[in-house]
């Protein structure tokens, strides 16, 4: 079994694009709370990684690793990044950047290109708007294919910056280099109704690697996905799909169930296949809800560490659960005494509709027997007046 392995990176970045999945991150740090659900360092080492994933994954025949969380070129997160490139063994890296880090850390990466397969360099065009930046940006992609190492440029299909961006990928063509074009998802990975846009020739331009087209999902075809979870209050937990955030093990417990499959749904969620689900008391669907975890800022990073954490948070989250469904009950309950009172009001209405008609009919007989008395007047005068002829 070949396994494609997503490993935490610090979550750091210098252009903090408000699409991000790491944005509400961004939002905390703004706001001086960052440290109540984020960490700056990682609770387990990858050396510890390689413990787990030797024990677990004894059916590997091949890794292949990527870095996900934050910008591997953030200048605190360099000497981390070349860590963990540095000792994790038995395969390669895919790995992605935005390409504005210092030259410095891409000729580290150009040190150790042997390990690494691919280089994706992400223009991310809506924030990517200093001038120094882009030329750095220009000046890293020049640099990585000129040391042979396979970079890639990639952007994002924001329809609003369509013809820029198809005259930038015969630009990217014209030099050489490979384009992909992903589609857009939302911001925090929330849909915001962008791809209900495209047209069919949008969909056209769209990498197929990122369409995962079929019944089941893949972030590399051929590849059983391992994601972890590193620097946030979560730290340790292993998942198969970030569509479908139940557990499968956890490297802080040392702990693995493993799962078959991940299975797309007809409405385009995610569903694991494994035998028992776990989520820690925070994830109740199984879909995308980056915002979910906000919910539960009151429980402090440091709390989160202890063994009980599951616990702690179970319990939270049944507490939380219950008190909504007893506010929708409140509120259902407001809604029935509406009605029942619509109701009441709607019969006694009826009521006076129907004396009001009553009484409506009785004016109409009387005046009927009005109408009856004059039409026979004339009758009976014509009548007495042949008599006394």
């Amino acid at each position: 079994m070949k396994y494609y392995v997503e490993y935490p990176a610090p979550i750091k970045c210098n252009l903090k694009c408000d699409y991000c999945f790491s944005a509400e991150a961004w939002e905390l740090e703004r706001e001086g709370k960052y440290n109540t659900k984020y960490s700056d360092t990682c609770p387990f080492t990858p050396k510890q990684f390689l413990v787990w994933r030797d024990k677990h994954l004894t059916d590997a025949t091949g890794f292949l690793y990527e870095l996900h969380g934050g910008e591997i070129s953030y200048p605190s997160s360099q000497s981390v990044v070349l860590e963990i490139i540095d000792t994790l063994d038995k395969g390669k890296w895919q790995l992605q950047s935005n390409g504005t880090g210092n030259a410095d850390f891409y000729r580290e990466l150009i040190v150790r290109k042997d390990k690494i397969e691919r280089i994706g360099l992400t223009y991310h065009r809506k924030h990517l708007t200093d001038e120094n930046l882009i030329n750095r940006f220009m000046e890293t992609a020049t640099l990585l294919k000129d040391s042979g190492i396979n970079v890639y440029i990639k952007e994002l299909l924001l329809l609003e910056y369509k013809q820029q961006i198809l005259e930038s990928k015969q630009f990217w063509k014209d030099k050489g280099y490979e384009y992909r074009l992903q589609d857009f998802k939302g911001y925090r990975g929330r849909d915001s109704g962008e791809m209900l846009k495209y047209t069919a020739e949008d969909w056209s331009l769209i990498y197929p690697e990122y369409k995962h087209e079929g019944t089941t999902c893949h972030c590399r075809e051929g590849y059983k996905q391992i994601l972890i979870r590193g620097y946030d209050c979560f730290s340790g937990g292993v998942l198969g799909c970030w569509q479908s955030l139940s557990e499968i093990g956890n490297i802080l417990t040392d702990t693995y169930t493993g799962y078959e499959q991940v299975n797309i749904l007809p409405n385009g969620g995610r569903n694991i296949v494994v035998g028992k689900k776990v989520y820690r008391g925070s994830y109740p669907y199984d879909f995308w809800r980056p915002n979910i975890e906000k919910e539960y800022q009151s429980l402090n990073i440091n709390q989160l560490k202890n063994p009980i954490y599951k616990e702690v948070i179970m319990t939270a989250r049944f507490q939380e659960r219950l008190e909504e469904i007893n506010a929708k009950r409140q509120n259902v309950g407001a809604e029935v005494s509406q009605i029942h009172q619509l109701m009441t009001n709607c019969e006694a209405h009826l009521k006076e509709l129907n004396i009001e008609d009553a009484k409506l009919i009785g004016k109409i007989e009387m005046l009927q027997e009005v109408m009856e008395n004059i039409d026979h007047e004339p009758e009976a005068e014509l009548v007495k007046e042949t008599k006394n002829d």
